[in-house]
């Protein structure tokens, strides 16, 4: 059977699923971040993310009143923080965030303004009283309309980064994987810190948060950014239409 295969991770991060996936699949598409490794003629590589496939513009629209039923007051800065289980496989031996580092991180965005912590998991006690309940599927809304995300999730960095909210991550993944690499050095929409680097990052977010009009560069980075960037859903759906033609359609797609 033909096979597409969607992979957006370095094969060093998942290598049992780049070891027992790539090899059997007809097609694998990825974003032209991993280029560099994608070099096997069953390789297409398209200009994007794959957080743009839910986050572009095309399809998803911050809606205000998300936040505002949460009782967050917009006109005031507030800020989302992630910390990860880190229990999925490839996060085997990964270091992330501390207690402690938490904690710091909590108290210097307070000096700020409000701090809320999203999970889908059970919050340590210590962190319970900044726990914002609320359905997955409404997390990017308030992402959106955040002054800063700081914490130590791969995926919500990015996609905060995406939706023009300044992003900041610590954990031993920093500087290691394409994608986020590419967001961070060639669009400036995000920062990461190895855990040793935890106080450059509390440095990194005070510098963030006393730059006038922050929220308005972020923007325009954005702006910069998906007009770089194509639709990927509109992409993924022309290519399995025309899937049978492949063979004479050029195997690389920017």
């Amino acid at each position: 059977m033909k096979s597409i295969l969607l992979d957006d991770d370095d094969a060093d991060a998942v290598r049992l699923f780049s070891m027992f996936a790539h090899p059997f699949a007809d097609t694998v598409l990825s974003p032209a971040a991993l280029a560099h490794q994608r070099t096997h003629r069953r390789d297409i590589v398209y200009a994007g993310t794959h957080e743009l496939f839910y986050l572009h513009p095309n399809y998803f629209t911050p809606d205000q009143s998300v936040p505002e039923k949460e009782g967050i007051d917009l006109s005031k800065p507030y800020f989302i923080a992630r910390f990860v289980s880190g229990k999925a496989y490839h996060d085997r031996g990964e270091r992330w965030i501390t207690m402690e580092q938490k904690l710091r991180i909590i108290r210097l965005l307070e000096n700020y303004g409000k701090v809320y912590i999203t999970t889908e998991r059970a919050i340590e006690p210590e962190l319970e009283q900044w726990q914002l309940k609320v359905a997955p599927e409404l997390i990017h809304h308030l992402l959106s309309y955040a002054t800063l995300f700081v914490g130590d999730s791969q995926t919500m960095t990015s996609e905060a980064a995406i939706l023009g909210t300044p992003a900041l991550k610590c954990n031993s993944f920093a500087h290691k994987l394409s994608v986020p690499n590419m967001l961070e050095d060639e669009y400036d929409l995000c920062y990461a810190f190895q855990p040793d680097e935890f106080d450059m990052m509390l440095k990194k977010t005070e510098e963030l948060l006393s730059t006038p009009g922050l929220k308005l560069a972020w923007k325009l980075k954005r702006e910069r950014f998906l007009t770089a960037m194509t639709d990927p859903t509109e992409y993924l759906v022309t290519f399995i239409e025309g899937y049978n033609k492949r063979k004479q359609v050029s195997r690389q797609h920017r």
